[in-house]
Parts: structure tokens; sequence; C-alpha cells
């Protein structure tokens, strides 16, 4: 997430609330990473979202996603700046740089189209609907995210930082549900005791996919 880190608050923010977003870049490789390191980024809660780690112009569904009859629940990845254009009006936008991370509002059609025709992928830009207020609370997690990113330089082994990464972020998610937690206990016993429960799936709601501990333990541990 080396493109994204001055942005991840806001990311987390948009994933824990099911938005939309696409990732645009020039490196299919790059892409997909970064697609699937999303999906991850709320563990140990599940993006009720359709995850697609590269779409192209090709795909069946294209056309569906770019004229949804409901609002789009889409996580999905492209270097194609044709489906950029075709999905950039549902979606948020996340065009991968190397530089200075930017936000803006949605441009328009017009604008999406000049931006592509000029990007040098020099720039990491987060483009949103409805642009995002970094909340203050979110400082602390911020500077731990640059503190762990520094240790790479200190680590030969990069699955050892992955992993910090991970506890890092699945403390922070467990962290922001804990005032809901007897809620959400009372909410997952109604479910099971539902006889019309259907087994636990992607679609379910995402409280199935908490582990029993964060109901019934007494640690928020993330190991």
């Amino acid at each position: 997430m080396k493109y994204t880190h001055e942005i991840i608050d806001l990311l987390w923010a948009q994933l824990v609330l099911s938005h939309s977003i696409l990732v645009y870049g020039s490196s299919v490789s790059i892409v997909t990473q970064c697609v699937l390191s999303l999906a991850s980024l709320i563990c140990p809660l599940e993006p009720q979202l359709d995850i697609r780690p590269t779409l192209t112009i090709y795909d069946s569904d294209l056309s569906a996603f770019s004229h949804p009859s409901s609002p789009l629940f889409l996580l999905a990845g492209t270097t194609d700046p044709q489906v950029v254009k075709m999905l950039s009006p549902h979606v948020d936008l996340l065009v991968l740089g190397e530089g200075e991370t930017e936000i803006s509002e949605y441009p328009g059609a017009a604008g999406i189209s000049h931006l592509l025709a000029e990007t040098d992928f020099l720039r990491t830009r987060l483009i949103q609907h409805s642009v995002s207020i970094r909340e203050g609370w979110n400082d602390r997690f911020l500077n731990d995210i640059r503190m762990v990113l520094r240790m790479q330089y200190k680590l030969d082994d990069a699955s050892g930082l992955s992993v910090f990464l991970h506890n890092l972020f699945y403390r922070h998610t467990v962290t922001f549900l804990s005032p809901f937690r007897h809620c959400l206990k009372v909410f997952r016993e109604e479910v099971f005791a539902s006889p019309h429960r259907r087994l636990p799936s992607i679609s379910d709601t995402q409280i199935l996919t908490l582990p029993p501990r964060f109901f019934f333990g007494t640690q928020m541990n993330g190991a």
C-alpha cells in the first residue's frame, strides 16, 4: 500500500461503509495487488462489495456496472482508461501514482477525460463524489502507519512487515467497533436463532464474519 498510505484512513472508512472504489494504474500486477490489499484492510470484517481485481472493456458485467439500476457495491481495478470513463460516474476513483497524494471531488465526465489524457502517474489521486472529511481521532492510526512503513528499510523480511500491518489494521477495526459490541452480540444471536437463517456467505451481513471472540472474549487481540 505504499501508494496510498497518506489516505489509508479515508480508504478504510469507505470500505467500512461499503462505498465503491475503482483502482486505476499503469500496471496490472500493482493494480491487482492494491485491490486485494484494500479487500483485507477492514479485517476481521469482509467488504460487502463485489471484488474484481481486474476489469477490462471485454468483461461481460461491465455494461451492467456502467448502467446500474441501484447503487453499486464494487471494489475493482483496471488499467483501461475506457473502463474508468464508464464507471467513474458511479464510483470513487483511486489513481495510483508515485508522488504526493491529492484528494479531489469528481470533476464530471469531461474532467475525467482530461485527467486520463494527462495522467503520468506521478501523483496518487483519490477522486470522490462526496469528498471525505478527515477525522481527528484517526491521527494516531495514521502516525502508527507511517512508523511501521519506515520499518521496511530496517526489515529484510517483507512478510514480517505485512504481518505487522495486518495486525495494525485488525486492531484499528476492532477498536472502532468496540462501542457497538453489545449491540452486535445481540444482533448476532438473533440472526443465528432465526429459523430462516441461511449459512453465512460473502453476501451475508458483515457481522457474521466477525470471530466469536469479538463477541464473547475479554481480549481484543489481533493475533
